[in-house]
């Protein structure tokens, strides 16, 4: 699509192109003269690359004059094709203007003698074509509709405003209708799904026993009494499953992680978090939402396996710790459970319980969900460097770093309404 090209470019091949950045850009460079940031004038920062220019103060920059470059500039944002834009061309004023592909460019306009890396872009109010450099554009806003038509070229310019304005408005329709067809296409990361953990050598299921004899807590439950949530079964309130040595019962109900007993799930994209898991159905306060698992490492192939990802700068990670010298990976191989995401405040929690002797994750609800609600968990990462990991939780009292302390929430001011007496007239 013309919007993912830059603007100026020059197209070698389907697959090969060469950034406008090569060019040598023709004509004067200029700057407005108001601040990008509040709009007004004064002492301003130009930046070298682009017409933008700000108050030191308001970019929060100790950049000087000679060495200043905007944020877009150094992010290496750039205009595309389709795109519009605040051009100028000669000793004229700021004018909204549209870029389009040469392929639309009039032969008249093809055939003038420009620059290598000018882009042909097509005045709206008085519909002209151009060819302009790079340098003399930047990016309309939303809201610069409301800008102001001088007396000398109101009728011209306003009808220049209103036309990008329903230009703007029209392909933000269209690139929100893209981007929906894109977002339900997107799948998430592959793994392998597994139902149970997996050692990685040298570890083995034997390194996850734990030393209990379960026969030591056995079971009275009857009938009446299966072991559930609102029994007094005594491996449940120590967290241990009940299995045939330590329980009778054909129908117990402490024996979910090895029945695998999950309420529906659905893995989403989430607007801020990528991936996650919803409920399908409702869950209840305490009720086992499912099993963590994945590969089980010792903490040497961690350590082998986190100085592989900060090389490859990828900052995703799926660890959970199991016991005190061995961890769960769920990257590579897992179940659903390795998309819920952080949340400052969740509303489920981790839980470790033996299972067979081995322990073992399971993520239990803290309170009601309703179908349909996100299933979060605070990750307790421990921060293994200066800058963290950002969470966009959203949550009330979110730390903004995954792994960081919370604030104390605000104390809630009550407001008091006071009331004047009416008196009869």
């Amino acid at each position: 699509t013309p919007r993912c090209v830059p603007a100026g470019c020059e197209i070698l091949s389907s697959t090969r192109l060469i950034c406008p950045k090569h060019w040598k850009s023709s004509g004067k460079h200029i700057n407005v003269n108001w601040c990008f940031i509040c709009a007004e004038g004064g002492n301003l920062l130009c930046c070298d690359n682009c017409p933008s220019a700000v108050h030191e103060i308001c970019a929060k920059t100790s950049a000087t004059s000679e060495s200043y470059i905007c944020d877009d500039c150094e992010s290496g944002r750039t205009m595309v094709y389709g795109n519009i834009v605040w051009a100028k061309q000669a000793g004229y004023r700021w004018w909204p203007a549209f870029i389009v592909t040469e392929n639309c460019v009039p032969d008249s306009l093809l055939n003038t003698k420009h620059s290598r890396g000018d882009i042909g872009v097509f005045f709206l109010g008085t519909h002209n074509w151009a060819w302009l450099p790079r340098k003399r554009m930047f990016l309309y806003q939303e809201d610069d509709a409301e800008c102001k038509a001088k007396k000398s070229d109101l009728q011209t310019y306003a009808l220049a405003l209103k036309e990008a304005e329903n230009l703007y408005r029209v392909l933000k329709d269209i690139e929100a209708q893209c981007t929906e067809k894109i977002i339900s296409k997107i799948e998430p990361p592959s793994y392998k799904k597994i139902i149970r953990n997996l050692p990685v050598a040298p570890v083995t299921v034997k390194d996850t026993i734990t030393d209990y004899d379960d026969t030591s807590f056995r079971c009275t439950c009857d009938e009446f009494d299966k072991c559930g949530s609102q029994s007094s079964c005594c491996n449940r309130n120590l967290q241990i499953e009940c299995t045939e040595t330590n329980c009778n019962l054909q129908s117990c109900e402490n024996r979910r992680f090895v029945n695998r007993e999950y309420p529906q799930t659905e893995i989403v994209l989430t607007p801020n978090c990528g991936f996650g898991l919803v409920a399908k159905e409702d869950i209840r306060e305490g009720d086992f939402v499912i099993e963590y698992v994945g590969e089980i490492l010792n903490e040497a192939e961690v350590e082998r396996r986190i100085k592989y990802k900060r090389e490859e700068r990828n900052n995703v990670y799926y660890f959970l710790t199991l016991t005190k010298d061995l961890t769960i990976d769920a990257e590579h191989k897992g179940n659903n459970a390795r998309f819920i995401n952080h949340s400052c405040d969740p509303n489920c929690v981790t839980q470790k319980w033996s299972v067979n002797g081995s322990t073992r994750v399971g993520i239990f609800a803290l309170q009601d969900i309703p179908q349909g609600t996100e299933l979060t968990f605070d990750y307790h990462w421990e921060k293994r460097d200066s800058v963290g990991t950002v969470c966009r939780c959203g949550a009330l009292k979110c730390s903004g770093l995954i792994g960081s302390e919370r604030p104390p929430r605000p104390p809630i001011r009550k407001k008091i309404v006071k009331y004047k007496s009416s008196k009869a007239v």
